[in-house]
């Protein structure tokens, strides 16, 4: 009962906020900006090669071979659907492949690791909408100074850096350090979707960021392949892309 009333009160907020009855913070420069040709050509650079391609059957090279009158196709697309926040279906599919755990019996599932096959396309505009996302927080000091992972110029080993100069200074005192390192087990499979679109809007993310990215968590779909073998498609409730 307690799951659900929350789960009421994060939509009901949500709706709210996305509605425009708090005042968001300034993301007109990004939101309101064309795709231009420089962001379609660097996403596209950073595709990898030789990688099996998701439901759609496009490959990276075909995208890093494509002439310019194609890649302006492209951008006229991606600027389609930046602008009316529709992700295309076959961008939410996913084609799960497991691959056996050297050693494990293949017996049991567990003993797989699974190999998610998404759509190149989808890859290229998620990473176009990562760098406008990675603006918002970076200008508008969203994000706390502590956190150094997910962040352009930042790493997390000044983490371990630091953890090196603490155990330095407390040998030197001869003084105890405690270091609690927690692990949380495969967070992209437990997020709550709602909750992350409320977090994103009460940062000030609105307009054609918000409906991109909640109608690309939203309605995704895997299926398992094995061999030759197909599973039928199954609605993922909490995985993340």
């Amino acid at each position: 009962m307690y799951a659900r009333r929350k789960s009421k009160i994060v939509k009901e907020e949500y709706k709210s906020l996305k509605n425009g009855r708090v005042k968001p913070t300034s993301t007109k420069d990004i939101s309101d900006s064309p795709i231009g040709d420089c962001e379609l050509k660097e996403a596209i650079q950073q595709l990898k090669n030789r990688k099996s391609p998701g439901e759609d059957q496009i490959h990276a090279e075909f995208l890093k071979q494509a002439g310019k009158e194609a890649r302006t196709s492209i951008r006229m697309w991606f600027q389609q659907i930046w602008e009316t926040g529709i992700v295309p279906s076959l961008w939410k599919k996913n084609n799960v492949v497991p691959v056996l755990k050297t050693g494990k019996d293949p017996k049991s599932t567990a003993s797989y690791r699974p190999f998610s096959l998404t759509s190149t396309m989808g890859k290229s505009m998620g990473r176009i909408i990562n760098t406008r996302l990675n603006w918002l927080p970076e200008t508008n000091n969203i994000t706390a100074n502590e956190q150094t992972g997910f962040r352009i110029h930042r790493s997390t080993s000044e983490h371990l850096a630091k953890f090196s100069q603490f155990i330095k200074h407390a040998l030197d005192n001869k003084r105890t350090l405690t270091a609690e390192f927690i692990d949380f087990k495969s967070p992209n499979d437990s997020v709550w979707k709602e909750n992350l679109l409320l977090k994103l809007v009460r940062s000030g993310i609105r307009s054609n960021e918000l409906q991109w990215f909640e109608s690309f968590i939203s309605h995704r779909a895997c299926k398992v392949r094995y061999g030759e073998h197909y599973s039928k498609y199954h609605i993922l409730q909490t995985e993340l892309p």
